[in-house]
């Protein structure tokens, strides 16, 4: 929206208004944000840790997932396919015991199965 020209008589008192109402509205905005309660961020970014991951987190994380997918290999097709159609795709036991014609039991027991067997390898190290 342009305006025609403001003509000002006063420029030190048209400067003085300018100044007082972008005091005034910084104030209300403070006041409706609450900034008085939160610590500048500009403050405190130097505390903040990295967003870049360390390489030895890397690695580890790395290693423990070759783990996984290490014992994750060593259970029975069947007990590693329930294992992965409940923790990967979240069906339900009902679910996968229609979409495998077992009963509900049967995926009981091969979830069970696979727990104790991932639970143990990953605890050896």
């Amino acid at each position: 929206l342009l305006r025609s020209p403001v003509r000002a008589d006063n420029a030190e008192a048209y400067l003085v208004r300018i100044a007082s109402n972008l005091l005034r509205d910084r104030l209300r905005r403070d006041h409706s944000q609450c900034a008085g309660l939160h610590d500048p961020l500009h403050d405190n970014v130097t505390l903040l840790p990295s967003e870049e991951p360390d390489c030895g987190r890397v690695y580890e994380g790395r290693e423990r997932l070759d783990r996984f997918l290490a014992a994750l290999d060593e259970l029975p097709p069947r007990c590693r396919q329930i294992f992965l159609l409940q923790r990967d795709e979240g069906l339900t036991y009902t679910a996968i015991a229609k979409r495998l014609h077992v009963s509900v039991s049967a995926v009981e027991k091969h979830m069970m199965r696979a727990l104790l067997h991932l639970q143990a390898r990953l605890a050896d190290r």
